[in-house]
Order: C-alpha cells, then sequence, then structure tokens
C-alpha cells in the first residue's frame, strides 16, 4: 500500500492548471486539492476557494500541502 501524499494545486479552474489535476490523478495514492478563485475545477477535485494574492489564504494551503502546484 501506498502513502497518501495531498497535492495542493493553486489555479486547478484553469485549462492547464485542470490538465495538472488530470495528471496527478493518475499517481496511485494522491489526493488533489485544487485551488481556484471561483473555487470551481475539474470534476472529482476537492475544490477551494483562494487567491494567491491572499499571504494567509497561501500560508494555510502551504502547511496543508505534502506537495504545492502553482500553475
Amino acid at each position: 500500500m501506498s502513502a497518501r501524499v495531498r497535492v495542493v494545486v493553486f489555479g486547478a479552474g484553469g485549462e492547464l492548471g485542470a490538465r495538472v489535476c488530470g495528471l496527478v490523478a493518475r499517481v496511485d495514492g494522491a489526493e488533489i486539492v485544487g485551488i481556484s478563485r471561483s473555487a470551481r475545477g475539474p470534476a472529482g477535485v476537492a475544490m477551494q476557494r483562494g487567491e494567491v494574492t491572499d499571504a494567509a489564504g497561501i500560508a494555510q494551503w502551504l502547511r496543508a500541502g505534502d506537495l504545492v502546484v502553482n500553475w
């Protein structure tokens, strides 16, 4: 059994961010948390509303993920 890895993807609601989520979803044990301004994103991805200009919000998501992708 593989360990769970939480991957936080900033920009998951955009075209490229959604593609990154799709690639990460193929990895066994990956848990994706998508961040976007609208909290809308690819199907099957747990989405949260967030702004990369919000320092406190970014700090929260950096602590929450094992791996963070800013797309």
